[in-house]
């Protein structure tokens, strides 16, 4: 065979190949038309077979992928052409994470990302460590945007971070965010007690402590000067006096009061003065009224001159009770029938005496 016919032969098998691979050409437009789409010069993101990829053509033509079966979608992640750009779809990292402490817990709260990289975010990933900056990863949780950790010792310093998860794999981590758990009933410092508002009968004061989060806490003691305020005693009024000891010749009689108006109490001062009087009573001498010590001058007797009378006086008895005396008197002339006297005085009482008569005269002179 001459060279020439080498030649035609050569390029006829070329032109073959090239029928060929033109027709598999038009197949796989068909199919990646049909079953994914075309990436252009820019990017897409491709979400297949649980893997997402952003890929971006830099070959300024049309680029088309075949991801009719998972190995076909491998394949072409594992064999790309130079002039296309693999990467993951990832989302980006979770923003503001804040932590807020608690009593032996810490709240993370956080913003979903501002891209979720073309697919869905499904997880979120919680790294923590007691040093800034060396996180590790704590627990994985669903598409939620809060987490609550329990169970942390009160005064240790936390740190956490956040990331995000999608089919594309993990974000970039979030800020970092720290908190120290405390409790807030735990009294770390306290501060001096105000004055009592009562010296006595209990009152209330109050100091200011610092709990263990650095939070002032206000404590009142309702009972301070709990003990009893002194109440000094007062006397009541005075009883009435007794019997008297004695019905006479002096005795005595005693009247009370007590220190219970009010009662002295809790050191109160007792009442002062006596408890009880004592008074002289029936002061009289014991005497016999029958008995008289002392009698006055008889007064003039009621018949001066002639005839008889009554004379009075006042006497007194052994009990100084004053008594009225009288005794029967006779004029200065005596009475009728009185024997009479003569000149001389003797009496006429012999044989034809002589008696005044009813004026009290006698005429005799003498007697015989």
């Amino acid at each position: 065979m001459s060279s020439k016919n080498k030649k035609m032969k050569i390029l006829n098998k070329s032109t073959a190949l090239k029928l060929v691979l033109a027709a598999l050409t038009v197949t796989a437009l068909a199919y990646a038309a049909t079953n994914y789409g075309i990436v252009t010069s820019s990017y897409s993101i491709i979400n297949e077979w649980g893997t997402c990829k952003r890929v971006t053509n830099n070959a300024n033509k049309n680029l088309f992928i075949p991801t009719r079966t998972q190995n076909e979608w491998y394949i072409f992640l594992n064999k790309a052409p130079l002039s296309v750009l693999i990467s993951s779809c990832t989302s980006s990292a979770p923003i503001g994470l804040s932590a807020s402490r608690g009593n032996s817990q810490i709240a993370l709260t956080w913003s979903a990302p501002a891209s979720d990289g073309g697919a869905v975010i499904t997880n979120y990933r919680i790294y923590r460590s007691t040093l800034s900056g060396s996180e590790t990863l704590l627990t994985t949780i669903g598409n939620v945007l809060s987490y609550a950790d329990l169970g942390l010792v009160n005064g240790q310093a936390y740190y956490y971070k956040v990331s995000a998860v999608n089919s594309g794999g993990e974000s970039p981590l979030s800020n970092e965010a720290s908190a120290t758990p405390c409790n807030p009933g735990a009294i770390v410092s306290y501060g001096s007690w105000s004055a009592c508002s009562a010296s006595c009968g209990g009152g209330t004061r109050t100091r200011t402590n610092v709990n263990q989060c650095g939070s002032a806490v206000i404590e009142t003691d309702s009972n301070c000067n709990s003990q009893c305020c002194p109440i000094n005693g007062g006397w009541s009024g005075w009883s009435s006096w007794s019997t008297c000891s004695a019905s006479c010749g002096g005795g005595t009689q005693t009247r009370t009061r007590t220190c219970n108006n009010p009662s002295p109490s809790c050191g109160g001062a007792s009442c002062s003065g006596p408890n009880s009087e004592t008074n002289s009573c029936n002061t009289q001498s014991c005497c016999d009224p029958n008995v008289i010590v002392s009698c006055g001058e008889w007064d003039a007797c009621s018949s001066p001159t002639c005839g008889t009378g009554r004379k009075n006086r006042i006497c007194y008895n052994a009990c100084g009770n004053a008594l009225e005396d009288s005794d029967p008197c006779e004029g200065s002339n005596g009475y009728p029938g009185q024997p009479c006297y003569d000149i001389y005085g003797s009496p006429c009482t012999g044989p034809g005496r002589y008696y005044k008569d009813e004026n009290c005269a006698c005429t005799v002179l003498l007697c015989f």
